[in-house]
């Protein structure tokens, strides 16, 4: 009998693995990803490397890079304030080893805990450029296995299309980033009920100081919390968030998502429940804000990439947010059906281009970018103060209307505002072309060049990204 159940097992298991329609690899050392490169190229096979933090679309006979074991801490320069790290180290952990000496990645607020090399093909979401011109130089393995190290002086193209370039020029092995000195935050919250023209009016008015201000947003029920983070080096007082209040914090946030998740599952079929549980939401969330006020916290908070991916994220002109907050409220308001009963996190942060409108933040908390006229060729901006805007309203496993969806981007669309990468989005050569209209045939041409063979596809993005035109010429 037992003989009977260890055969069905292994035949079970068998069936998996041939269910399984693509390869991961996870190398451990830079010999094993040139040596995967190198039957790659033999066997004309396509690769994806990405870096684990990620889900990434799959698609029949991928041969995936997973460089999440890629991860060692290689050097740090304190009188340069530089670090040099494997591509494959998260940035919580980066983090947390630069906090001990004082220093800190040149991100702020929210962001998505992404690996470096993810980070580099994507973007930090809510820093836009600022990350990416702290980079000092990149060793990558090219697609024929050549290894090398470019820096935005020497190779300004190669840097321009690597840097979310969603992962197609060239393999990440390691990163060289220039950091800035650590700040100390205080963070305070705050309730506001009301229309939401008012919230955004008083949120404006008291954060005009503030390094980083957050809005939640809670549309069907006008809730709003407001979170601002100001800097406390004049405020020798206050004290780091004590254990308990991180643990109540942390639990707090648990049950935040798991309410998200629910709300998901249960707005459509069930929308008074639903109602009921972003009102629950709200209290989790405000919770959570409670045990972080009044304590000093590092300017960056990183979120798991898993539940921040679900989301959508656009990069908003400041000077268009209130008109664009009005009519997102409208429109839900008209639209029930539509959109869940989530809250909408809206964040601004002064940034390297508010330096350069009149920011005021001390000199020794800025970071200069290698060269302000070099900006990756693929990198959704906006030329103007900006603030980001994030919502999962229309999660796939909803199977959201696709008029509804496209009318509620056409708010953001509207007043220029850029959505930021994420995985999974389905995209095309004619979408390149139109929101990149200066660089994407830049971005294809190095592409070509780098990799004639085109041996790199992209593990972030679904669709065709290299123009059909420019792989011919």
């Amino acid at each position: 009998m037992a003989d009977l159940v260890l055969s069905q097992l292994r035949h079970m298991l068998q069936t998996f693995d041939k269910s399984r329609s693509h390869t991961r690899i996870y190398p451990k050392t830079y010999e094993d990803v040139v040596q995967i490169l190198h039957q790659a190229n033999g066997n004309h096979a396509p690769v994806k490397a990405v870096g684990g933090t990620c889900h990434v679309p799959i698609t029949p006979n991928d041969v995936l890079v997973d460089l999440r074991y890629i991860n060692r801490l290689l050097g740090l320069d304190i009188n340069n304030q530089t670090v040099k790290v494997e591509s494959g180290i998260k940035m919580s952990k980066l983090s947390q080893v630069l906090e001990t000496i004082s220093l800190s990645l040149h991100v702020r607020g929210r962001i998505p805990d992404l690996s470096v090399c993810d980070a580099i093909a994507v973007g930090t979401a809510g820093s836009t450029k600022d990350f990416l011109s702290s980079i000092v130089s990149v060793d990558v393995v090219l697609p024929n296995c050549t290894m090398t190290t470019w820096n935005w002086d020497k190779n300004p193209k190669e840097m321009q299309a690597l840097c979310c370039g969603l992962g197609m020029v060239a393999i990440v092995l390691s990163v060289t980033i220039k950091c800035v000195p650590l700040i100390r935050c205080l963070e305070v919250s705050y309730i506001g009920y009301g229309p939401i023209h008012d919230i955004l009016e008083t949120w404006a008015i008291n954060g005009r100081s503030s390094i980083v201000r957050a809005l939640f947003w809670f549309p069907f029920s006008e809730l709003t919390i407001m979170s601002y983070m100001n800097e406390a080096s004049q405020r020798p007082q206050l004290v780091p968030q004590t254990s308990l209040n991180y643990v109540i914090e942390k639990c707090s946030d648990a049950f935040a998502q798991a309410l998200r998740n629910l709300s998901l599952m249960t707005w459509r079929h069930l929308p008074m429940i639903a109602s009921f549980l972003s009102r629950v939401q709200f209290f989790a969330q405000w919770a959570v804000q409670k045990h972080r006020s009044d304590f000093l916290h590092n300017p960056i908070s990183t979120r798991s990439s898993i539940e921040y991916f679900r989301g959508t994220t656009w990069i908003l002109p400041s000077r268009h947010l209130n008109e664009v907050i009005c009519e997102v409220s409208t429109w839900a308001q008209e639209n029930p059906q539509a959109c869940c009963y989530s809250p909408m996190v809206i964040q601004i942060f002064r940034s390297t281009q508010d330096s350069q409108l009149g920011d005021r933040t001390p000199d020794r908390h800025k970071i200069q970018p290698q060269s302000t006229q070099l900006k990756p060729y693929l990198l959704p901006e906006v030329h103007d103060k900006f603030c980001t805007v994030w919502y999962d309203w229309f999660a796939p496993e909803n199977e959201p209307n696709p008029v509804d969806l496209a009318s509620f981007e056409e708010i953001f669309e509207s007043r220029g505002a850029k959505r930021c990468w994420q995985p999974g989005r389905l995209t095309s050569p004619l979408a390149l072309h139109y929101a990149f209209p200066a660089n994407y045939e830049r971005f294809c041409s190095a592409k070509t060049k780098l990799d004639k063979n085109l041996l790199l596809d992209s593990g972030y993005l679904q669709g065709t990204i290299l123009s059909a035109a420019i792989k011919k010429r």
